[in-house]
């Protein structure tokens, strides 16, 4: 009765760790395409804010940490992201980047001071 008792406990033990193992973090949200909402520049000049927003700015985050980004600012490069979707950083030509981030299933959102883009996910 024993063994059996210790097999159950190993049992359930098991198929706790694989239960916490296959959860997703909220940064595993990210891996998509992302269309321009809004943008808050206070600092830009007119010219680069017109041209955003004409233009728009669509980024791509793939699993395999890199991202492209196409419109009004073109460019790849590497992103960081931390778990919990806090913060990330993103490295184009070896200028990194460090942005906090708000990030639901459907909505990005990456600060850097007083700069603000807003982005939903591409459908």
């Amino acid at each position: 009765m024993k063994k059996i008792t210790q097999i159950g406990f190993v049992a359930l033990a098991s198929l706790m760790l694989l239960a916490t193992a296959c959860k997703e973090s909220p940064s595993d949200q990210l891996y998509k395409t992302w269309d321009l909402e809004s943008v808050e520049m206070p600092d830009a000049d007119s010219v680069t804010l017109a041209a955003i927003n004409e233009q728009g700015i669509e980024f791509t985050f793939s699993k395999n940490g890199e991202f492209k980004m196409v419109g009004a600012l073109t460019g790849e490069g590497t992103f960081e992201i931390n778990k919990e979707a806090t913060s990330m950083s993103t490295t184009i030509e070896g200028n990194t980047d460090m942005y906090d981030v708000a990030l639901t299933e459907n909505t990005l959102q990456m600060s850097k001071g007083g700069d603000k883009m807003t982005f939903t996910s591409k459908k």
